[in-house]
């Protein structure tokens, strides 16, 4: 439990069973303790800048892929809106719609 890794956080003189109130070694256990944890927390910050900024790299990624997927959909959308179009001309043509305006041919047999 004092380890850390194969490192020991608290030298073996300074465990609880060795200190008492009024010995001096225990002010030396909390320094020793103080400066692993400022030293943690200095790696804790230096690790949470350090995914903040590729998070933000990863996001603008994210949303160039994004962006390139949603004008693809635009650009198919338009691309069924104009063969629906066509197909609808198509039908009205095959069905001979047309014969009173002279478009008669595409009665018997299409385009």
């Amino acid at each position: 439990m004092g380890t850390h890794g194969s490192t020991r956080i608290i030298p073996e003189e300074f465990t609880a069973s060795r200190i008492t109130s009024s010995d001096t070694r225990y002010t030396t256990a909390i320094n020793h303790i103080n400066t692993h944890l400022t030293r943690k927390r200095g790696d804790l910050q230096r690790l949470q800048t350090e995914v903040q900024i590729k998070m933000e790299g990863v996001s603008e990624e994210w949303n160039k892929e994004i962006e390139g997927l949603e004008r693809e959909i635009v650009y198919l959308e338009e691309a069924r809106e104009e063969a629906e179009g066509l197909l609808q001309s198509y039908e009205i043509f095959a069905k001979g719609e047309y014969q009173g305006l002279g478009w008669g041919v595409w009665k018997e047999g299409g385009p």
